[in-house]
């Protein structure tokens, strides 16, 4: 039987594509006790759009073309949360590269949920 990767925040469960990684439990709880802002819950490597996809404290999906991250062609094979969602771990082919959060907020755009069938 297959492996959900589920995160819950607040009444939220939502169920990650399996590129995506959240924080731990813990920490997500920790998040939602303090309220914490400019946060990322969960976040993973596109391989087919080279985007970072994630999921902030305010329970928006957004989106970051890497290209405008990366100025230099690496490969890219995945990529986490980290430090309660202030930063982000990319394991790169050669090196592991740490991204503060809010760098990540100011190049990102939302992702238009309309394309898509959501069950409720």
């Amino acid at each position: 039987m297959k492996r959900r990767n589920v995160v819950f925040f607040d009444d939220i469960e939502i169920e990650l594509p399996s590129y995506m990684h959240s924080l731990p439990q813990e920490e997500l709880d920790f998040i939602k006790r303090t309220y914490a802002e400019d946060t990322i819950l969960a976040c993973g490597y596109h391989a087919k759009t080279n985007k970072l996809i994630y999921i902030d404290s305010s329970k928006n999906i957004l989106e970051v073309q890497l290209e405008s991250l990366f100025k230099q062609r690496f490969s890219i094979l995945s990529a986490a949360p980290i430090n309660t969602g202030k930063r982000v771990e990319f394991h790169l082919s050669d090196a592991i590269v740490e991204v503060d959060s809010t760098d990540l907020f100011s190049m990102s755009e939302s992702i238009d949920l309309s394309q898509f069938c959501i069950d409720m």
